[in-house]
């Protein structure tokens, strides 16, 4: 199985399966991921807490590879994520950047770029104009 393969079924089988349980075998448990929640360090056993939490906000979400890049144990990946709002049915169109550090058929290192504000204003959480309200210095809150 290919790095990009095996990416592939990261995102289907623990995201859109929510298959928790194997998170181990995509995750050594002394791996770490970082850029998720920013400030913070994820290690696998945060994913069986944070995919389930993401995952109820929205309903029939899909996730394409657009472009990546091999370059020795690395993996980078631009992924189009697709879904609805769970509140509304309204669509979800954002997009993620990982790079990915294997050892063998594991994931040992990953660096996540996902745009979060994006997604939480395409869910109503956020107003939708909120980019646009905080480059004009506006306070949420």
């Amino acid at each position: 199985m290919t790095k990009i393969d095996r990416l592939e079924d990261w995102y289907r089988t623990v995201w859109l399966c929510g298959d928790l349980r194997a998170i181990g075998n995509f995750f050594p448990p002394e791996a770490t991921e970082t850029g998720l929640l920013p400030g913070h360090s994820l290690r696998p056993a945060d994913f069986a807490e944070l995919v389930p939490m993401l995952m109820r906000l929205v309903t029939e979400p899909r996730f394409r590879i657009v472009q990546h890049f091999e370059s020795g144990d690395w993996l980078w990946a631009l992924v189009h994520i697709e879904a609805r709002s769970a509140r509304d049915l309204r669509p979800v169109d954002i997009t993620s950047q990982v790079a990915v550090r294997f050892q063998g058929n594991k994931f040992v290192e990953a660096y996540n770029h996902v745009d979060m504000l994006g997604f939480f204003g395409q869910i109503g959480a956020l107003p939708a104009e909120v980019m646009a309200l905080c480059l004009m210095g506006e306070q949420l809150g």
